[in-house]
């Protein structure tokens, strides 16, 4: 185990998000972004957390109180991630949503919108659609990175003190079958699972921490980039509309990174086997992997006998 995992313990002494950040930040992990053209963008825990408060003191500076709900709908995975750590520092009620793909879509967004009393929204997207802009009512904030200039001017905020009770997010289903439900989760909340997580896979296992799952998601969000997060270690990140035009890209950076703790699911095994050439394979060095949980869907042993046949 190395030195960043003997400290575990003292990561995971930390009783909310915004003490979690504040440690990894202590701490010499890193995270990384996949780009759209595949190169990569890396930050020091310590930088995000520096993007994160300067990102909330323009926030606070547009009139962002404690407790405000504030929806998250961002593409780029950088600013996402610099938005949402910047909302949870300043106390506000995160609620992390897609991007609108479609008419259902924007009904749905529309519809939960009407769940909050003057909620704000953080985003990158200049071309959203008039129905959501107007529950808004000019409570927009934009998420694109500051300019050098800004970067310059903007002094990083301090964060707010939350206690473990205090909500930490909403996060909604998918109201596929029905309309969206909310579900509250408090900073301890999150904390008891981050501890299930890290107890049951090993600390030292979330060394290189890779995904490609949607941060929207609490399968990508919690276990894929909070985790790693609770201890100090390395995450990267790659966009899903990037990694679902070629799910081998997975394995091209597992192999890179050397990762140790990946995920992923029944489907995007079956087209994994399917696209793999031995080509492509031949560049492929997975052994650093320690775990590779599958979930979202029932467990399917003759595709993951295959898989590790494969492997």
């Amino acid at each position: 185990m190395g030195k960043q995992f003997d400290e575990a313990s003292q990561f995971l002494r930390a009783r909310t998000l915004v003490e979690c950040l504040q440690n990894a930040a202590a701490g010499s992990g890193t995270i990384s972004f996949v780009e759209t053209d595949l190169s990569h963008v890396a930050w020091k825990w310590g930088e995000l957390r520096e993007r994160a408060l300067k990102r909330l003191a323009l926030m606070r500076a547009a009139g962002v109180m404690p407790g405000a709900s504030v929806l998250l709908i961002v593409k780029s995975l950088p600013q996402w991630v610099e938005g949402f750590w910047a909302a949870v520092s300043g106390g506000f009620l995160v609620v992390p949503l897609a991007p609108p793909s479609g008419e259902e879509d924007v009904e749905r967004i529309v519809r939960i919108l009407g769940e909050h009393d003057s909620p704000w929204l953080l985003t990158d997207i200049d071309n959203l659609p008039s129905s959501i802009l107007k529950c808004v009512e000019g409570r927009v904030l934009s998420a694109r990175a500051l300019s050098p200039e800004e970067d310059q001017s903007v002094a990083p905020a301090e964060p707010v003190n939350p206690r473990p009770e205090d909500l930490a997010l909403l996060q909604y289903s998918s109201g596929s079958t029905s309309a969206p439900k909310g579900v509250m989760v408090t900073h301890a909340n999150l904390i008891v699972n981050l501890h299930a997580c890290i107890e049951r896979f090993g600390a030292e296992n979330f060394a290189r921490t890779l995904s490609w799952l949607p941060l929207t998601h609490d399968f990508g969000l919690i276990l894929l980039h909070m985790a790693p997060l609770a201890i100090g270690a390395d995450n990267r990140l790659i966009p899903t509309g990037v990694f679902m035009k070629d799910p081998l890209l997975y394995l091209d950076e597992a192999t890179d990174m050397h990762a140790t703790f990946m995920a992923t699911s029944n489907a995007i095994l079956a087209r994994m086997l399917a696209d793999a050439t031995p080509e492509r394979a031949a560049k492929w060095d997975l052994s650093s992997i320690r775990c590779y949980p599958n979930g979202a869907e029932q467990i399917d042993m003759v595709l993951l006998t295959s898989t590790s046949r494969t492997a």
